[in-house]
């Protein structure tokens, strides 16, 4: 299945998108250094189990997803360095930040401004977020999706 089908696929759906996200964020974290892969793979276990137990929405995982996010970047900044760390990294981030807004919105609470950037593009929006911000480069960011599509 190639990239474009499995967006199309996700549609409206945001818990299906969410899942997208996670299932993307478990393989990027593999090429993490072994400090931020430990934290990663914490923070996308809680979210996916968070999930599936029905906690969807929950205060709890807003904040840790908040949480998680700032330690992720604070890794970024100090420890990585090579473009496909950097994009695994982009990748976790993103799923946080898709997290930060699913859980935001169904709270009733209102949407951090960064989040809200994303909240119309779903996927797509996310990638396009991340690069703007220098978060990584497209080819490296692209590139890093396009090995994961099959």
């Amino acid at each position: 299945m190639n990239l474009e089908k499995a967006l199309e696929e996700i549609g409206d759906s945001k818990k299906e998108s969410i899942f997208f996200l996670l299932g993307i964020a478990k393989i990027a974290a593999k090429l993490l250094p072994s400090g931020a892969r430990i934290i990663a793979n914490e923070a996308i276990s809680f979210a996916s189990n968070a999930l599936a137990g029905g906690d969807f929405g929950s205060k709890e995982l807003y904040d840790f997803a908040n949480q998680a996010n700032a330690r992720s970047l604070a890794f970024e900044e100090e420890y990585l360095q090579s473009s496909s760390e950097k994009s695994a990294i982009a990748i976790v981030v993103m799923a946080y930040y898709f997290l930060i807004w699913i859980t935001s919105e169904s709270e009733g609470q209102s949407v951090p401004e960064d989040v809200e950037l994303i909240k119309d593009f779903g996927f797509i929006g996310v990638v396009d977020y991340a690069r703007s911000n220098g978060v990584v480069d497209n080819k490296s960011l692209m590139s890093l999706i396009i090995s994961m599509k099959e």
